[in-house]
């Protein structure tokens, strides 16, 4: 009966410690929040890995003391959320705004280019279907396809697609290239819609594209009927 006792007063004694230990820790929390020693960061919930679209589901905000945050550390949730991470992001680990991709970052490659709801898509061109060379990065072109319309036994030129951005221009995605110097390149990648990329990838396959350069100061579309062979000759 007397060790049942002693072992019961441990207990009690234990959890009196325990909580002590415990207010101790808090009231030392807000101390350190009253003077100002703590503030908000931003961690992960979660590990999150490299190029993945960081989510407010995946972070939180947590108090550390300011001693131990690190110049570039994100504190606003609206700082991550929404950005492409550049390195895998550990549970509880303050983020560095160093490890996410910046908006359109050329750094990221490619699929960091493409605007949401939309594909990255490539086709073929020449030095007449790719406007000379002069394409860049950022341009926007409508596409013509030329092809043989079997039923009606004749040639059609029709507007395929307007108002396509331009992704890249054979391997490069800078557009900060300098005056009109032509490009050697043989293929121009576009964004493009879903729905967009069969009848453009058709019309690659079995007619032949033609790319209009745009003004950037144009961004209405037109109508237009197709043209055919017999209607030039009047």
């Amino acid at each position: 009966m007397r060790n049942k006792l002693i072992f019961i007063l441990a207990i009690v004694f234990g959890l009196a410690a325990a909580f002590g230990v415990y207010q101790y820790l808090d009231n030392l929390k807000k101390s350190y929040r009253s003077s100002g020693n703590f503030k908000q960061v931003v961690v992960p919930k979660q590990t999150i890995g490299p190029k993945t679209m960081v989510t407010e589901q995946m972070v939180k905000v947590k108090d550390i003391p300011v001693e131990l945050i690190q110049p570039g550390t994100a504190m606003e949730l609206n700082e991550v959320v929404g950005k492409i991470t550049r390195t895998e992001l550990y549970p509880e680990e303050p983020i560095l705004l160093s490890r996410l991709h910046k908006d359109n970052d050329l750094e990221g490659g490619l699929s960091l280019t493409i605007p949401e709801g939309q594909r990255a898509l490539t086709v073929a061109v020449d030095d007449v279907s790719g406007v000379a060379g002069l394409l860049r990065p950022g341009d926007h072109v409508d596409i013509l396809v030329t092809f043989d319309h079997e039923t009606e036994k004749t040639t059609l030129t029709s507007l395929l697609l307007q108002n396509i951005s331009i992704l890249a221009v054979g391997q490069s995605l800078d557009s900060a290239q300098k005056g009109d110097k032509k490009v050697n390149t043989q293929t121009v990648t576009l964004a493009v819609k879903p729905d967009q990329a069969p009848p453009l990838t058709l019309a690659s396959e079995n007619g032949k594209i033609r790319l209009m350069l745009r003004s950037p100061r144009e961004e209405s579309t037109v109508s237009l009927p197709s043209a055919r062979m017999q209607n030039l000759v009047r």
